[in-house]
């Protein structure tokens, strides 16, 4: 029994000095680590923060000394207009620090310039919700700008004065005056609203531009709506002196005389200018065997463009033409597939044409006869509104 009894005891006073050691030791560990952290954690010296992570990354001290080190990654980040990445940086430091008025000041630039980001990359409706957020910040100038330029952009759903209320520097105004003035240019071409179009002229010389346009448009209308004198600004007699007819080895000259039915030029005012319909007869002589002939035409014409407006047009036509040889029947007549492009004004015609020979049996074709034309004319017209 004593034996049993002091063996228990020493082997008890074995355990309790291990552990006296172990505590002595953990003790003196914690001390110095406590005593690092003491030492740094109230300077500003970055590198000792850093220095602390790497000599205890495991210390209960960690994450604190990690969030100053945030705070100056943050900062830096900033600098170099990584301003997202800044601001992940300035939330790691405020969960363990408060952040003075200076670094709260930069965090709230860097959550303003993404902001801003979004702003340039973004929409109108972004621009002035910054600018409703943030009426004094950082980039209010710029947002106001953005706006600016954006209504500008689209004078059809803003007025000038919302769009130069927002500019806040020269340029940008002149960007705005620039745009309102090119608008009232745009606008006068195909408008006849006088009033609403000055509105948006901004110099004498776009005014006057503007009158002139408005005026030409309300006659366009005028005339293209008055049924009064409908067919006075649709009927024309034309008078075709000069004709060149071309195959291969023909050519000849030719006069004739034409109807014209319907507008010469493409007024955006009618819709029925868009078509015309040509009718008329003409004599012309060929000098590839001598041989006289007469051709009755009947086209109907596209006209899709203009160089000047009101004063003419291009014009694409497709129709038939029945050749009849007054000489020797061996020559290729008949009926012809007629196709043509051209310009025409108020008083003339200019065509390059091409007709195709549709074969009848009724008629001898000679060796030397070719089944195609191609030629050139000028008609002139005379209009009933002269």
């Amino acid at each position: 029994m004593m034996i049993f009894g002091l063996s228990s005891v020493m082997s008890f006073a074995n355990v309790l000095n291990d552990s006296i050691q172990n505590e002595e030791t953990f003790i003196a560990s914690t001390s110095e680590e406590d005593d690092a952290w003491i030492k740094i954690k109230d300077g500003k010296d970055e590198k000792s923060y850093r220095d602390f992570l790497a000599k205890y990354p495991n210390s209960q001290y960690a994450e604190q000394a990690a969030s100053v080190v945030a705070m100056y990654d943050a900062v830096r980040l900033y600098e170099t207009k990584l301003y997202e990445e800044a601001c992940v940086q300035f939330k790691k430091a405020m969960v363990y620090n408060e952040l003075s008025q200076d670094m709260m000041g930069i965090y709230q630039q860097s959550k303003h310039a993404l902001e801003y980001k979004d702003i340039c990359n973004g929409s109108l409706i972004e621009a002035q919700s910054y600018l409703q957020k943030h009426p004094n910040g950082i980039f209010a100038t710029e947002a106001s700008n953005i706006i600016a330029r954006e209504m500008a952009d689209n004078f059809d759903k803003y007025s000038y004065s919302d769009a130069s209320a927002y500019a806040k520097d020269f340029s940008t105004y002149q960007y705005v005056k620039y745009k309102s003035n090119a608008f009232a240019i745009s606008r006068a071409d195909y408008s006849t609203d006088r009033e609403g179009t000055l509105k948006w002229a901004l110099d004498d010389a776009t005014k006057s531009y503007v009158e002139d346009h408005i005026s030409a448009n309300e006659r366009s209308y005028s005339r293209a709506n008055a049924w009064d004198d409908f067919w006075e600004d649709r009927l024309g007699i034309g008078f075709e002196p000069i004709l060149f007819d071309w195959g291969k080895g023909s050519w000849g000259l030719g006069i004739g005389t034409y109807l014209r039915i319907g507008r010469y030029e493409n007024s955006r005012f009618d819709p029925t200018s868009l078509f015309c319909f040509i009718i008329g007869a003409k004599y012309h002589y060929m000098y590839e065997n001598n041989h006289n002939y007469i051709t009755g035409s009947s086209k109907f014409r596209f006209n899709f463009g203009e160089i000047d407006e009101g004063k003419g047009a291009f014009f694409f036509n497709i129709g038939g033409e029945y050749f009849y040889n007054l000489s020797d029947q061996n020559i290729r007549d008949g009926l012809y597939l007629a196709t043509g492009i051209g310009y025409a004004t108020h008083i003339c015609d200019f065509e390059f044409y091409y007709k195709h020979h549709m074969y009848n049996e009724g008629y001898k074709i000679s060796e030397l006869n070719q089944n195609y034309r191609m030629g050139l004319t000028l008609t002139f017209y005379y209009m009933f509104n002269n």
